[in-house]
């Protein structure tokens, strides 16, 4: 998601000019609290996946697959090769039945445990366990 480039983005930045660690770990919790605060633009919770094949052809229940039936359902012409523009909502069931196109849900909607959980909190690891950061460092309650 934009969410998650923007936020490693803001640790290398940290870690290149300031060499804090400890300061790119406090930008990643003030970024998750402002999350869950719902402060984050929902634009940048949009995860985006292009269709690489007719529907009918994908052997798993794709979250951009179910997203893009539920899209059809409604009117819309979708080719090979669209992008196909969704969120993770806070609806029961596996991540497959959680996907909304994004025109058809809202912030509200959107699952932010998931998205710091699998999106932010994993981005910015890539880069700051180079440093003994550990997941739990960058929780927030």
């Amino acid at each position: 998601t934009e969410a998650a480039r923007k936020v490693q983005e803001g640790v290398l930045e940290i870690i290149l000019k300031e060499r804090s660690p400890k300061k790119a770990v406090e930008y990643v919790r003030s970024f998750l609290k402002d999350l869950f605060m719902g402060k984050v633009s929902y634009k940048d919770l949009i995860l985006w996946k292009t269709i690489t094949k007719d529907l009918r052809e994908y052997k798993v229940r794709a979250p951009h697959v179910e997203a893009a039936k539920k899209l059809i359902e409604r009117g819309w012409k979708l080719s090979l090769g669209d992008k196909v523009g969704y969120v993770i909502t806070s609806k029961p069931g596996s991540l497959y039945d959680k996907a909304e196109p994004y025109i058809l849900a809202s912030l509200k909607d959107v699952d932010l445990r998931y998205y710091a959980e699998r999106q932010i909190i994993p981005a910015t690891l890539r880069v700051l366990e180079q440093f003994g950061v550990k997941e739990e460092d960058l929780m927030v309650s």
